[in-house]
């Protein structure tokens, strides 16, 4: 069976790796090539083993991160957005996005923040599934989703474009969207690959910004896909 979401842009929006993958232009985040990323070997095990040995963070990550006023998201509808999707949602998702201390142990150097969407996205074409919006940048400048159908399929879709939230002007649960012919980008292939990358990413951007050589093998292999 043909992937149905092979005919979608891919791109990984992010910020510069100084010294290894630097902005075409001043930016706070560029679009990357999908396909020149390094690649990722990501654990398969749903229940987060390998981040939850990862130590937590009381500054920049996922968990202390807010909005600019100094308020927190309220996550709290995952579970009416889980009933209300109709079909089983990849258990990664679910897993990660119920659990406080998975998401104190990533870090966010553009101050990211876990936000859900207030209603499910329905997609029509080229695949029919629905889309929430799971994750944010602090000012709002990007956003990321879910991408899930009945079929089993998922990915993770970015995009500059608000859907799904009921305070934003002309957001409503209303109609199809067409994904083909919006501004949205496939920026990793599942939700445990995206986590993975945006982890491994930011572990590294924190240690150039602190004048430390890369502190892991892992990181290391990862840079030096780069040079």
């Amino acid at each position: 069976m043909d992937n149905p979401l092979a005919s979608l842009k891919t791109g990984w929006w992010s910020f510069a790796l100084p010294g290894y993958r630097d902005h075409p232009k001043p930016a706070t985040y560029s679009l990357f090539s999908y396909e020149g990323l390094p690649p990722v070997e990501v654990p398969s095990d749903v229940n987060w083993h390998w981040l939850e040995s990862q130590p937590p963070h009381e500054r920049w990550s996922l968990a202390a991160n807010g909005y600019p006023d100094g308020s927190k998201p309220d996550l709290s509808q995952l579970h009416r957005l889980i009933a209300q999707a109709g079909f089983r949602l990849p258990l990664h998702f679910t897993t990660f996005m119920d659990s406080p201390s998975l998401h104190a142990r990533i870090r966010s150097c553009t101050a990211c923040l876990l936000e859900l969407s207030d209603f499910l996205v329905p997609t029509s074409a080229p695949p029919a599934g629905l889309m929430i919006q799971f994750l944010v940048d602090q000012q709002g400048c990007l956003r990321w989703y879910l991408f899930a159908d009945a079929l089993g399929n998922h990915c993770v879709l970015a995009s500059p474009e608000v859907y799904g939230l009921a305070y934003h002007p002309d957001q409503a649960p209303i109609g199809e969207l067409d994904l083909f012919h919006e501004d949205i980008w496939v920026c990793a292939q599942s939700f445990g690959q995206f986590i993975y990358r945006f982890w491994l990413e930011n572990e590294i951007w924190f240690g150039l910004a602190e004048g430390r050589q890369p502190a892991t093998k892992l990181q290391r292999d990862y840079l030096s896909h780069y040079t």
